[in-house]
């Protein structure tokens, strides 16, 4: 497939295919992001879809895994997130951290740079 083959591909089968996956997800934004990524993985490959037959299926079906694969990700960190609870409340620096710091800044940076 050459570069216009794949560009006039691109533009034949783009809303089609982003439609199908909005369907499948229930979300647009997702569906144009996994649909433009697959169409970037596709065009690496695109003698090899062009020699299969079935570009379009081949795009859809990488578009459908993308989305499977976030869903997976978002699920085990939401599940993490549930497991570990809220995170403890950290204090910020007091007074003397505050002043310690702009001290050492108010040094030169190569008198910063010296280690002990």
């Amino acid at each position: 497939m050459t570069v216009e083959e794949f560009e006039e591909f691109y533009a034949q089968t783009v809303a089609r295919l982003t439609g199908q996956l909005f369907v499948m997800l229930g979300d647009l934004h997702e569906a144009q992001d996994v649909v433009q990524e697959a169409f970037i993985r596709g065009w690496s490959r695109r003698q090899q879809l062009d020699r299969d037959g079935r570009p379009e299926a081949w795009i859809r079906t990488v578009a459908w895994r993308l989305a499977v694969s976030r869903w997976r990700f978002r699920r085990r960190s939401a599940d993490a997130w549930s497991r570990s609870g809220v995170p403890p409340h950290v204090e910020g620096p007091g007074p003397e951290q505050v002043a310690l710091i702009e001290a050492l800044r108010a040094l030169p940076a190569r008198q910063r740079a010296q280690r002990l």
